[in-house]
């Protein structure tokens, strides 16, 4: 758990140690953007606690995050504007929404290995997903049921930077903007468009918005990815040897999942990464699901490059033969090594 001394609008402590360990770190001060529909539990001695529940009752939070040594700082914002008021190191901006397995702990230190790593500023959409008293695939279900929760959430969170965006000036207006699903937040997403939260958005609201390794069925995908449009351009990651993936759908009796393999008809608007290739099966098995970051994006420098352009907002050039293979299917590239 993550213990927050409340003081608004002065800073508040945030318990606990960093433990990123990757060869990727910075010079640039630790500074991360988050907003979360989590619910924040008031302690004894005037400390809260941002727990495994989505605040169905309550409103977005929205935090600035920084580090001084080894501990984490936070200091509460009102609204999502004045919250994107703090300088912050990079050009570009991502909006990052995790996947499950993500205690609001776990999901600073992930943000905080990316960001150094991809050299763009984070929006960390931070919602519960790691609840401590239940096993793997007990926290998969409740995850799945936080994730319809927190769509309301994301709607609003979106239509916030959707104004923010339209404003004279604005932070982002020099860089570019994506936004990054990853694993169960693709459900999220699937969800959003099916209730019609993403028809009051800008067209192309996001320069890229990336669909990674989703935890959605693969067969019938297109009819809601070509619904999408609130991006210039979609990408579909997906790797055949995601073990993650692979045991969700045998323990959860599904179809493919789009992350493992997409399923013809392919969605028109969409250009499909394959990483089967240079990732596939592998130990640690995690790395067969998360590559964007640690060990895959350490080991690869193709594979690190890729997503960092794509966090950044600009286009894939697949006429590198180093980089990329084309194949039959004319959207559809494979990622080498």
């Amino acid at each position: 758990m993550v213990f927050l001394a409340f003081l608004i609008p002065a800073p508040f402590f945030v318990t606990g140690q960093t433990g990123g360990n990757s060869q990727f770190q910075t010079d640039q001060p630790v500074r991360l953007l988050v907003v979360t529909d989590r619910i924040s539990d008031t302690l004894g001695g005037g400390k809260v606690v941002f727990i495994n529940e989505v605040d169905t009752t309550g409103s977005l939070k929205y935090l600035l995050v920084t580090m001084e040594g080894e501990s984490w700082y936070a200091e509460a914002y009102p609204s999502l504007k004045s919250l994107m008021e703090n300088p912050m190191p990079y050009r570009d901006w991502a909006v990052w929404v995790h996947g499950d397995g993500q205690s609001f702990e776990i999901s600073l230190e992930r943000a905080r290995e990316i960001q150094a790593l991809h050299k763009v500023n984070f929006i960390v959409f931070s919602w519960p997903t790691l609840a401590p008293d239940k096993g793997p695939i007990n926290n998969f279900k409740n995850s799945r049921n936080n994730a319809l929760l927190t769509v309301p959430f994301l709607h609003a969170f979106l239509h916030e930077i959707d104004q923010y965006r339209k404003m004279e000036y604005n932070r982002i207006q020099a860089g570019h903007l994506s936004i990054f699903f990853h694993s169960l937040a693709c459900y999220m997403l699937n969800e959003a468009l099916e209730r019609g939260y993403l028809q009051d958005m800008s067209v192309s609201l996001f320069d890229n918005l990336i669909i990674n390794q989703a935890a959605t069925p693969s067969l019938g995908h297109a009819d809601w990815v070509e619904r999408l449009k609130i991006q210039k351009q979609v990408y579909i990651i997906f790797n055949d040897g995601d073990v993650n993936l692979a045991g969700f759908r045998v323990l959860f009796g599904q179809g493919y999942q789009l992350g493992e393999r997409p399923l013809p008809p392919l969605a028109t608007n969409a250009i499909y990464l394959d990483f089967t290739g240079s990732v596939g099966f592998r130990l640690p098995t995690g790395a067969t699901h998360s590559f964007y970051y640690a060990t895959m994006a350490e080991k690869s420098n193709n594979i690190r490059e890729t997503f960092s352009i794509l966090f950044q907002g600009y286009q894939l050039r697949f006429a590198d033969p180093v980089r990329f293979e084309a194949t039959e299917e004319r959207q559809v590239f494979k990622v080498l090594f």
